[in-house]
């Protein structure tokens, strides 16, 4: 022991000595597990995937294996599936999209942990304080009609009631859409959707045919994806409006993109734009569907398969190399302000597509 004299001088206490002891924790070299269970929900809370957030400690000769049992959305429990902690897991595993359910409890979703030592001496350590699970919802869909998409222009008149009035759509490069009219007081009223079909990637034309009890008048359009409000899907990316600098207006646009792209699964680009003798406001202008070049069936064959994919104002997987557009009476072939829009679409929510490196030219028409 040392006693100190003047805070820098320390003269040692022959008189005086410590003692303690230490005890040692000694390890099983048996695998031990930890569960983990969710606080019960209110309410059903549907997810596709999931990333494990923790904080631990792995020394020599010990580790820490993670696996989840979880409730699948059309019934019953996985057995406990192995993962990786702070990486995604998708429920593209067979299983399927899975469910927190209230009517099971805490157990509808189980995350053990297994520490394993093989010297007893010592063991991995898990901070529970730090330990916890993000659970992603998917959003995507198959570009149905949606009844948010119908605007009617003109109600019409002298309609004798709903059953008497046919609802047809067409275009729009979908198919499957079926849709009924609400006649209320001889006018139309409402459009519902009783089949949202699939695949509408532009605004599809509907047309309302009166039956036997007569009626006429009735307009009604639909605002997709090629419109300047609305759209008809859950996925969406758009960009900021880009101004070129003067004297650089352009008559051609091309979008390249990185894409993983599952079966199932579309990606559409849109964009608009403004001349610069354009007196509109560019955020009334509507986008158009551009067309994808090369190999528009490419899949995706596992998940590191991201290719470019390119894109350019034309059909049928050929550029026109111009872009136009009308406003008014009057058309324009050159612009100078661009946005540009990206809309991802699949059947499947456990799967779903994804991009990134999105570049956008503009070029000189012809090129």
């Amino acid at each position: 022991m040392f006693q100190s004299q003047n805070g820098s001088t320390w003269t040692a206490d022959q008189n005086l000595d410590i003692l303690f002891r230490i005890s040692r924790k000694v390890f099983s070299t048996s695998p031990a597990t930890a569960q983990f269970l969710v606080d019960k929900p209110t309410s059903n809370i549907a997810y596709d995937l999931f990333n494990t957030v923790t904080s631990e400690v792995t020394m020599a000769n010990t580790s820490l294996g993670y696996s989840f049992l979880s409730e699948k959305s059309t019934g019953g429990l996985t057995s406990f599936i192995t993962f990786n902690p702070k990486e995604d897991y998708a429920m593209d595993d067979g299983n399927g999209r899975r469910v927190l359910n209230p009517t099971t409890g805490n157990t509808t979703f189980i995350l053990k942990t297994t520490m394993s030592t093989s010297n007893p001496d010592i063991s991995p350590i898990l901070d529970v304080t730090r330990f916890g699970t993000i659970l992603v919802d998917n959003y995507i869909n198959a570009l149905p009609v949606l009844n948010s998409g119908f605007l009617i222009a003109n109600s019409g008149s002298a309609y004798a009631n709903s059953a008497d009035v046919t609802v047809t759509i067409s275009g729009g490069g979908g198919s499957g859409a079926v849709a009924t009219a609400t006649v209320a007081a001889n006018i139309i009223t409402a459009i519902t959707v009783t089949s949202g079909g699939t695949g509408y990637t532009t605004s599809p034309t509907i047309t309302i045919t009166p039956g036997s009890g007569g009626g006429s008048g009735a307009s009604v359009t639909y605002n997709g994806e090629d419109k300047k409000t609305g759209g008809n899907a859950a996925t969406r990316y758009m960009t900021r409006r880009v101004t070129l600098a003067d004297g650089f207006d352009s008559g051609d646009l091309r979008v390249y993109l990185t894409a993983y792209k599952p079966s199932g699964s579309e990606i559409n680009v849109y964009y608009k734009l403004l001349s610069g003798s354009d007196s509109e406001v560019f955020d009334n202008k509507s986008y158009q569907l551009m067309t994808q070049l090369g190999n528009p069936n490419f899949v995706s064959t596992n998940k590191r398969d991201y290719r470019e994919l390119s894109f350019a104002p034309g059909s049928s997987s050929a550029a026109n190399n111009s872009i136009s557009y009308t406003s008014g009476s009057t058309a324009f072939n050159t612009f100078k302000t661009f946005a540009i829009k990206i809309v991802m679409s699949g059947t499947d929510t456990t799967n779903v597509p994804k991009v990134r490196d999105l570049r956008a030219i503009a070029l000189p028409s012809g090129t």
